[in-house]
C-alpha cells in the first residue's frame, strides 16, 4: 500500500463521523426542490391574480407592502404585471397617503412585536430584516412625495386652508380600503396585515382630531368629537380583533390573545369617554352661574376679567342672580391698586364698581376734564372702553347736565363715522357695541335705521368663513383684517340682538364654530352663552336635516372608512397556522 493510500485512509476515518447520511443529503436535497417548485407556483399564481386585478387596484398595489399583506407569498415586483392607463395610475396613487398613514406607526414597532412572537432568535432577525428592507425600498421610491403632501397639509392648516388637502386624504383612505377589499378577495391581503394597516391609520387619524389639528377643515353642526371617536372606536375594533386571532394554533398563546383584547375594551371605552363624554355633557347655565361665583384669580389680567363680564352680564340678563363675594374681593384689589382702566369698565357694567368705591377713584375728575373739553367737539373718544367708566360713573352720579350729555352723544357718533371712513377699523365690533350702550344710557339712543346697514356691513367683514390655526371657521374676529375668536363673536351676537341679523351670514357657520368648545379653558363658557344668545335671535334660520348631512360629512365618512376596512379584513383570508415564522412578517397592530 503505497504512502498515500494510507493517508488517505486515515484522513477518511478522521473525518468520517462529520459525513452526512446519505439518505438525509438526498430528501434534503428533494424537500427544497419541492419546495421551491412550490414558491414558483405561488409566485405564478400571485402574479396571475393580480394582472386579473382592475388596473386602478393593480396602480394601488404599486404603492402598498404586498409580499406582507399577502403573508409573504408575493414579491414586490407582483403589481407591475401588465401596463396601466394614465387614469388607473392616478386614481391608483391616491391611495398613497393612506399608506404612509397606516404605515407610520407599523414600521416603528414591528422589530419588537416580532422579536416576541418569533419561534427562535433567527427567525425574529430574518422577519426583521426582510421587512425593514421592504420599508427602507418603499420609502426610496414614496418617501418623498408622502413627505411633501403631509408637509403641504400640515402648511395648509395652520393657515387655515387645509379643506381640500384634507378632503384628499379622506379619499385616499376610501381608494386605500375598496384596494384592500379587491386584494382581499383575490386572497392576495391576509386578514393579519389588513388589520394591522388599518389600526395604525386609525389611531393616527384620531390623534389628528384628538388634538385638534382637523378643526380648521371640517365644520360641524353636533360635537366635533365624535369624529376621533369613531376612529378610537374602530382602532379598538381592529386591534381587539388582531389580539384576538393571532394565535389560534397554541392553547396558552390564545389564552393569552383574548385576555389582552379584552383588556383592550376599558383602553377604547377610555379614550372614547375623554373625547365625547364632555360633550356630550354640554356646559349649562348652572355651570357658567359657577364659574362667575367662583372667580377669584385673573389669570391674564383684563381678558380674563372680560370673559368674566360677558357670563357674569348674560346671568343677570337671564333673571339668575348669583353670589359675587368672592370676584368682588378680586376686584377690590384691583381698586387698592393701579386702577387700570380697562377693569373699571368691566367692574362698572357688571356690577362691582359701587356707589361707596365712587370717591376712591383716582382718575375719575381728570377723566371727566376729558370728555368734556369744548376743543374737543365733534371730535372722537378714540379709546372708548377705557372711557366707558367713567360715564357710567358720573351717570351714576347724576354729574352730566342734558349739554353735556349731547356733547358726548356727538363725540361718540364721531366715533363711528370716523370708523365707517376706515377700511380697517380696530376692534370695531366692541367699539360699536359699547357706543350704541352709550348713547342709551346718555338718553341719545342710535338712529338704528340709519346705521344698521353700517354696523352690517362690519359684521359681514369681521365674519371669517376659513379658520385660524387649529381652530374653524365660521367666527366673528373684533376687526375685519383679525383672526375668529370668542369675544369677537359674543360682540357680533350682541350686535345682532340690537342692530338685526344680517342675512348674507350664513348661520350654520356661526353655529359650527360655536361647537368649537374646549373644556380646558373659560372659552366653554363664552361658546355657551353665546351659543344661547344667538339662537334666540329671531331672524337666525333653524339648521334643515339636509344641513346636518352636510355639515356631518366628516362624521358620515369616517363611519363608512371604518365599515370598509373592517369589511376588507374579514373577507381576507387568515394566515394559517402551519405557515410558521413566515406568517408573522405581516406589519404590527397599533
Amino acid at each position: 500500500m503505497s504512502t498515500h493510500d494510507v493517508i488517505d485512509q486515515r484522513l477518511r476515518a478522521a473525518l468520517g463521523d462529520l459525513r452526512p447520511d446519505p439518505e438525509a443529503f438526498e430528501s434534503g436535497v428533494k424537500d427544497r426542490m419541492a419546495g421551491a417548485e412550490a414558491n414558483d407556483a405561488t409566485e405564478d399564481g400571485a402574479h396571475a391574480a393580480i394582472a386579473a386585478l382592475p388596473g386602478w387596484v393593480r396602480a394601488a398595489a404599486s404603492v402598498l407592502p404586498v409580499p406582507f399583506l399577502a403573508g409573504g407569498k408575493v414579491l414586490a415586483g407582483a403589481a407591475k404585471t401588465a401596463p396601466l392607463s394614465v387614469g388607473s395610475k392616478l386614481l391608483g396613487w391616491l391611495a398613497l397617503p393612506a399608506v404612509a398613514v397606516c404605515l407610520a406607526l407599523g414600521g416603528f414597532v414591528f422589530a419588537v412585536v416580532q422579536t416576541r412572537r418569533a419561534t427562535s432568535a433567527e427567525a425574529a432577525s430574518a422577519n426583521a430584516a426582510e421587512y425593514k428592507q421592504a420599508m427602507s425600498a418603499w420609502m426610496r421610491r414614496w418617501g418623498w412625495l408622502a413627505a411633501l403632501y403631509f408637509g403641504a397639509l400640515y402648511v395648509a392648516l395652520l393657515t387655515s386652508h387645509g379643506g381640500l388637502l384634507f378632503a384628499g386624504l379622506v379619499g385616499s383612505f376610501f381608494v386605500f380600503a375598496f384596494a384592500l377589499i379587491a386584494l382581499a378577495r383575490a386572497g392576495l391581503a391576509t386578514r393579519q396585515a389588513i388589520g394591522s394597516l388599518c389600526g395604525a391609520g386609525f389611531w393616527l387619524l384620531s390623534m389628528f382630531f384628538g388634538m385638534g389639528m382637523g378643526a380648521s377643515a371640517t365644520p360641524h353642526l353636533l360635537a366635533p368629537a365624535l369624529v376621533p371617536a369613531v376612529w378610537y372606536l374602530g382602532w379598538g375594533i381592529f386591534a381587539a380583533i388582531q389580539f384576538h386571532g393571532r394565535s389560534r394554533d397554541v392553547d396558552e398563546k390564545t389564552r393569552k390573545g383574548r385576555a389582552l383584547a379584552l383588556c383592550m375594551v376599558p383602553v377604547v371605552a377610555l379614550l372614547v369617554g375623554w373625547v365625547i363624554v364632555p360633550r356630550l355633557m354640554p356646559t349649562t347655565a348652572e355651570d357658567v352661574q359657577e364659574y362667575v361665583e367662583s372667580f377669584d384669580r385673573a389669570k391674564h389680567g383684563s381678558a380674563t376679567w372680560e370673559d368674566w363680564e360677558f357670563c357674569a352680564t348674560w346671568l343677570r340678563e337671564s333673571g339668575r342672580t348669583y353670589d359675587e363675594r368672592r370676584p368682588r374681593a378680586l376686584f377690590e384689589a384691583t381698586l387698592r391698586g393701579a386702577q387700570g382702566p380697562y377693569m373699571l369698565s368691566r367692574g362698572m357694567r357688571a356690577g362691582l364698581l359701587r356707589p361707596g368705591d365712587f370717591r376712591g377713584l383716582r382718575e375719575l375728575e381728570k377723566r371727566r376734564t376729558h370728555l368734556l373739553r369744548p376743543s374737543m367737539t365733534f371730535k372722537r373718544l378714540f379709546y372708548t372702553d377705557q372711557d366707558d367708566w367713567a360715564v357710567r360713573v358720573t351717570l351714576a352720579e347724576g354729574g352730566f347736565t342734558p349739554a353735556e350729555r349731547a356733547f358726548l352723544a356727538e363725540r361718540l357718533i364721531a366715533d363711528l363715522k370716523d370708523a365707517a371712513g376706515d377700511d380697517k377699523p380696530f376692534r370695531v365690533l366692541e367699539d360699536t357695541l359699547r357706543i350704541t350702550q352709550l348713547l342709551e344710557l346718555l338718553g341719545h339712543p342710535i338712529d338704528l335705521a340709519t346705521w344698521r346697514p353700517q354696523v352690517h356691513k362690519w359684521l359681514e367683514a369681521c365674519h371669517k368663513h376659513d379658520g385660524s390655526g387649529f381652530r374653524r371657521g365660521g367666527g366673528f374676529a373684533t376687526y375685519p383684517s383679525g383672526a375668529p375668536s370668542y369675544d369677537g363673536t359674543y360682540y357680533a351676537v350682541a350686535l345682532m340682538r340690537i342692530y338685526g341679523y344680517p342675512a348674507s351670514i350664513d348661520a350654520n357657520e356661526v353655529r359650527s364654530f360655536l361647537q368649537d368648545d374646549s373644556k380646558a379653558t373659560t372659552g366653554k363658557y363664552i361658546v355657551t352663552i353665546t351659543k344661547d344668545m344667538f339662537e334666540a335671535l329671531p331672524d337666525v334660520p333653524k339648521p334643515t336635516f339636509w344641513d346636518y348631512i352636510v355639515y356631518e360629512r366628516m362624521l358620515i365618512v369616517s363611519i363608512l372608512l371604518v365599515l370598509l376596512c373592517l369589511y376588507a379584513m374579514l373577507a381576507a383570508p387568515s394566515i394559517p397556522a402551519a405557515a410558521g415564522d413566515a406568517a408573522d412578517a405581516e406589519p404590527p397592530s397599533m
